[in-house]
């Protein structure tokens, strides 16, 4: 099955074979997620961390990824973080087909480190948890040209965008989900405004616009149950016209949980995103 306009996949996006744990792998999660760490390659490719601690290592001495060093918000440690050489982004275009950018030197904050961490933690079991059903990832530098439109209120950008087959035979299809990665730092007001935000982008169509399709889900992943209640409580107040889900971060790390169990805070029923339910 090709991929065209009307299943709602960009141009530069294209069907992701099964990864198989080898350096292509690599490239292609790391060109994805944008940067991560052993850890998160083990998940998204299946292979123990010390095989992906060498795997890094080797693309390393090829100098297509670098490593750096980032002290950790709240707990006092640190970890190395790997992204894409300018050269790694050249490798990874050439596999994907489309350009990859390789990041800018100081374009890691350690600020929002922990944030883009916790983002690719959960990007990495998605890899994991769709295989070959994952069409396209966006995350990082140039997830914002994706947007071109606005609503009246602000500019809505999650914090990544996916999109994957769902079905089989004549019902299979693509579908989008936007991806909210919630540490509970935001007060109750700040999601009000966002989901309102998110609702003119969809209402307004221009979704459609940017990405060619009307099917849409946003998963909101959140910190602990106390934080659950109050984003379910915001999003039965805004009652965005897109279809909202919702769960713990934790149980969303585990690719073998990843699909199933997200929940609908307006009809309090749970839901797996491999269905062609959610969308309809």
């Amino acid at each position: 099955m090709e991929a065209t306009q009307s299943d709602g996949v960009d141009p530069g996006d294209a069907w992701m074979p099964r990864l198989m744990g080898g350096p292509a792998s690599a490239l292609k999660v790391m060109a994805w997620v944008r940067l991560l760490t052993t850890s998160d390659l083990a998940l998204a490719v299946g292979i123990p961390k010390r095989s992906s601690r060498r795997l890094l290592y080797r693309l390393g001495r090829q100098k297509l990824v670098r490593r750096n060093r980032f002290s950790l918000a709240g707990n006092g440690g640190s970890t190395w973080i790997y992204t894409l050489s300018a050269a790694g982004a050249r490798s990874a275009s050439e596999l994907l087909g489309y350009k990859v950018p390789g990041r800018r030197r100081g374009a890691v904050y350690t600020a929002l480190l922990n944030h883009r961490l916790d983002t690719t933690r959960v990007l990495c079991s998605a890899i994991s948890a769709l295989s070959d059903r994952l069409v396209s990832i966006h995350t990082g530098r140039g997830l914002a040209s994706l947007f071109t439109h606005t609503s009246r209120i602000a500019k809505y950008l999650p914090d990544a965008t996916l999109a994957f087959r769902v079905g089989e035979g004549g019902r299979c299809f693509v579908r989008r989900a936007f991806l909210e990665v919630d540490r509970g730092t935001e007060d109750s007001r700040v999601l009000h405004d966002k989901l309102h935000a998110l609702h003119e982008y969809y209402a307004l169509e221009h979704f459609h616009a940017d990405f060619k399709s009307d099917r849409l889900v946003v998963l909101f992943t959140v910190p602990g149950e106390g934080r659950l209640r109050t984003i379910e409580q915001v999003v039965r107040v805004v009652r965005p016209c897109v279809r909202v889900f919702v769960r713990q971060h934790q149980e969303c790390v585990r690719p073998e949980t990843f699909l199933s169990g997200w929940r609908d805070p307006v009809t309090a029923e749970t839901h797996c995103l491999s269905n062609a339910g959610p969308a309809e």
